[in-house]
């Protein structure tokens, strides 16, 4: 059973063909409609989240997150245009820092650590 699940939006309506769904320790990523593609990111290799919001976004509470990850196959995770960007947000940093106690990973394995750039 899924902790979360959303769904990218246009203007609040969810049309587009990506969904994401958060799933114990992972985040998967599902894009298409007649060919599928699905990506998972382990949560404890999430380095950041940063979170964007334009004003129609806001006026339809929702937002487009950005997962900065030590993962060499996703370093860069876009969750666009998901409703209650800001409680997923907290919910993910909140499931993040468990896996990372759960795992012993703590900030300093990832000094140094550039998406862009490798290590």
């Amino acid at each position: 059973m899924a902790e979360w699940a959303g769904r990218s939006r246009l203007l609040g309506m969810p049309i587009r063909s990506t969904s994401y769904e958060i799933r114990g320790n992972k985040l998967f990523i599902r894009k298409g409609y007649i060919s599928n593609n699905e990506e998972q990111v382990l949560l404890h290799r999430v380095l950041d989240i940063s979170l964007r919001e334009d004003i129609i976004g806001k006026l339809c509470h929702q937002g487009t997150l950005i997962l900065t990850t030590s993962d060499v196959n996703n370093e860069i995770v876009i969750l666009y245009n998901i409703e209650n960007p800001r409680e997923v947000r907290d919910m993910l940093n909140d499931i993040v820092e468990k896996e990372r106690e759960k795992y012993g990973v703590n900030n300093r394995e990832f000094i140094g650590y550039s998406p862009m750039g490798g290590r």
